[in-house]
């Protein structure tokens, strides 16, 4: 899944700003945005994986297990369309920035 693809994914900006000020578990998350239990799995594994959410501790549950809260390294983000390209900025609660810029459209003329 490409960056450009995810950011605009309306269930991954759920996420991201439920996770902003307060951790979560996949649960959690699940269940207060309404989002399919593997699909937020898979979502919160993409975010990890690219640096959007990290790993805050775990919580005790019901059945003696353990479950990862997670909490979101965005702090705030743009998103611009000009001249053929998306242009994620994202802003990360360290002061870091991770700027996204892909081609919507190939400039290769097809035959």
């Amino acid at each position: 899944m490409e960056v450009s693809e995810s950011v605009v994914d309306p269930d991954l900006l759920k996420i991201v700003a439920f996770t902003v000020k307060e951790s979560h578990t996949v649960k959690e998350i699940s269940e207060a945005m309404g989002i399919p239990i593997a699909k937020a799995y898979s979502l919160i594994d993409w975010m990890e994986e690219h640096g959007l959410l990290v790993e805050v501790g775990k919580v005790r549950t019901a059945l003696h297990g353990h479950a990862t809260r997670y909490l979101s390294t965005v702090d705030s983000g743009s998103i611009v369309l000009e001249n053929n390209r998306l242009v994620i900025k994202c802003h990360h609660k360290d002061g870091g920035t991770k700027v996204y810029d892909t081609y919507l459209i190939s400039n290769e003329k097809k035959e």
